[in-house]
């Protein structure tokens, strides 16, 4: 008895993942799929109003067609975990813009992008705090010790397949002494910030070490969201400029936009470079020019020798150095 009522009440409490009545995003989906036909110009709505998304979107050439705040309640709910939260919330704020542009005749048919980011020690979440108390006390659990930020990426596609993505990043802060506490609480930029801190504000002298991706930390992991956005094989930004128009430097969120180039050959043995050892063609040529490289065979002729001040590179520093985000 009470396992057929519940059969029978249970579904009528399950909730869709898109809307269930008829919308105009759902006709302009069906319609392509009858006719097999591509957006030709695919736009793209940001689930949110943060001036720092829309700064790191512009860092890749990216920028929103609209802006689509959702209103949603982020509290964890009880035993939640870090990752089980941040998609979760990610989720609900994709579908929650989703919805409010699913009748309008200019958005309907766009991508949705969205994001949520906690930060996370052990099991403990680190919430936006919401007054000067609770950020006081979440800088002085950071202080000395390394903690999580972790990024769920939601992209949901005009015919409303979604693809999520969660970006781990490990941080560690130095000790922060009272009077370093007292004065960031002052500066009031931890308002609004997961964690009661901004990694690209004041707090920034507060990492001590950083292991992953720096761009996850502020609130957007960028090479995530060009990996979800190719894995659809959208044309979100760039590419639906015309050939004659196109500019001479290829956009590098548009792989199809890229002007037909020479192949790469090794400069070694002068053979097709492989994608593995690139520029090179094996390994055995690219220890060939790390050799020549430590022996001197790349150095400026005329240069005068050391003085011994200490200026000349040694061992592993004398490369290029890391790209730090």
């Amino acid at each position: 008895m009470m396992s057929s009522l519940k059969s029978a009440l249970l579904p009528g409490f399950a909730r869709s993942d898109a809307p269930s009545r008829e919308t105009l995003r759902r006709s302009m989906a069906r319609e392509r799929a009858s006719s097999k036909a591509e957006i030709e110009r695919p736009r793209l709505v940001l689930a949110s109003a943060s001036p720092r998304r829309v700064t790191l979107l512009a860092q890749i050439g990216v920028t929103p067609d609209a802006l689509r705040p959702a209103s949603i309640d982020e509290s964890a709910r009880r035993g939640e975990m870090p990752r089980a939260l941040v998609t979760r919330l990610a989720k609900a704020k994709a579908e929650v813009a989703r919805n409010q542009i699913a009748n309008d005749p200019d958005l309907a048919d766009s991508y949705v992008l969205a994001a949520d980011t906690v930060v996370a020690m052990g099991r403990k979440i680190l919430m936006k705090p919401a007054h000067v108390e609770e950020a006081m006390a979440s800088l002085q659990l950071l202080s000395g010790r390394t903690h999580k930020v972790q990024t769920c990426v939601c992209l949901i596609t005009p015919d409303d397949r979604v693809r999520t993505k969660i970006v781990d990043t490990r941080v560690r802060f130095r000790y922060i002494s009272r009077a370093e506490l007292e004065s960031y609480i002052a500066s009031r930029e931890w308002r609004g910030k997961a964690g009661g801190y901004a990694i690209q504000g004041l707090a920034g002298c507060f990492v001590q070490r950083l292991i992953g991706s720096y761009t996850n930390v502020v609130g957007l992991p960028l090479t995530e969201v060009v990996a979800i956005r190719r894995s659809f094989r959208s044309n979100i930004i760039g590419c639906d400029t015309p050939k004659s128009i196109a500019p001479e430097r290829s956009d590098p969120m548009c792989p199809s936009s890229e002007p037909a180039s020479k192949p790469v050959r090794c400069p070694i043995c002068r053979k097709p470079a492989a994608e593995a050892y690139r520029p090179f063609c094996s390994k055995r040529c690219a220890d060939i020019d790390l050799a020549k490289w430590f022996g001197g065979a790349y150095a400026v002729q005329g240069r005068e020798e050391d003085d011994g001040d200490g200026d000349q590179p040694r061992g592993g520093d004398a490369g290029p150095g890391r790209d730090e985000e």
